[in-house]
């Protein structure tokens, strides 16, 4: 009986190192579990917010007015029409994004992941001076948008669409306002074809290839504008005011009167436009 005791101790100690050993065990690969799932959280972020992205109220105020011009006022809380956000970056949870108004420059703001609430936060540790509001959030919204969430000076909430990759240019919004309003292929008052693409050609009409739609208002054009041209020049471009009701696109003359430095626009339109 004397020589089994220690043996019933000796399990008992063995027993007890095991326990131990599964119990560090345990610990490490859960750090382990843990990270990879942080990891792949915050992969899955990064595709989800790599764009080029363009205020959602903004965007959905065209299409339902076809005016430019009449929501020319986006944002709640920040001047900020869009920004770009780079998946490489993203992914490291420690980015900036680019942001830009219809004006030339735009505004940056440094943002670091939270892994509690899956969203970046605004990072004061690298502050720029020209920053905006800074009590902010980013994060994916429903229905494929970016939703940015001010808590200052009160609660406000602005939603923005993506039109294009993270390498995509400025340029694309051009594109996109051209597919909204004008792209497609019209009959005139003569009963000829006029064709307006994406990529801001012409065709159809006499002397003009290009056009362009304004959203960068000022120097008295103040009203929905539109720019013909003929060539890779745009020097000796055109100015028309347009309209859009319906499947119909009016364009009215416009003349500079240079001492109240603003525009006339013609009573009855120039040219009428229907769609095909």
């Amino acid at each position: 009986m004397k020589l089994l005791l220690p043996t019933a101790a000796f399990l008992l100690l063995v027993l007890a190192s095991c326990k131990k050993e599964n119990t560090a065990g345990n610990t490490v690969t859960g750090n382990a579990t843990t990270a990879d799932t942080i990891n792949t959280q915050l992969k899955s972020v990064a595709r989800a917010m790599d764009g080029l992205w363009i205020s959602d109220n903004y965007l959905s105020g065209i299409e339902k007015t076809k005016s430019i011009y009449s929501n020319k006022e986006y944002g709640t809380v920040n001047r900020l029409l869009g920004f770009t956000l780079y998946k490489d970056s993203l992914s490291t949870g420690t980015t900036e994004l680019l942001g830009f108004t219809e004006h030339e420059g735009g505004i940056v703001y440094p943002l670091l992941y939270n892994e509690a609430n899956k969203q970046f936060v605004y990072d004061p540790k690298r502050a720029y001076e020209l920053d905006g509001p800074t009590q902010l959030s980013l994060y994916p919204a429903e229905g494929g948008l970016i939703e940015i969430a001010y808590t200052q000076p009160k609660s406000q909430k602005d939603r923005f669409r993506k039109i294009g990759d993270s390498k995509s240019d400025i340029d694309l919004l051009d594109e996109t306002l051209n597919q909204m309003l004008f792209e497609g292929n019209y009959t005139d008052g003569a009963g000829n074809t006029v064709s307006f693409t994406r990529a801001g050609k012409v065709s159809g009409i006499k002397g003009i290839d290009h056009y362009y739609l304004l959203y960068d208002f000022g120097e008295g054009l103040e009203f929905d504008t539109v720019f013909f041209w003929q060539g890779e020049s745009n020097g000796d471009r055109v100015t028309y005011h347009f309209k859009i009701d319906g499947k119909t696109i009016k364009l009215y003359a416009t003349g500079l009167n240079e001492e109240k430095m603003e525009y006339a626009i013609s009573k009855e339109p120039v040219f009428i436009f229907s769609r095909q």
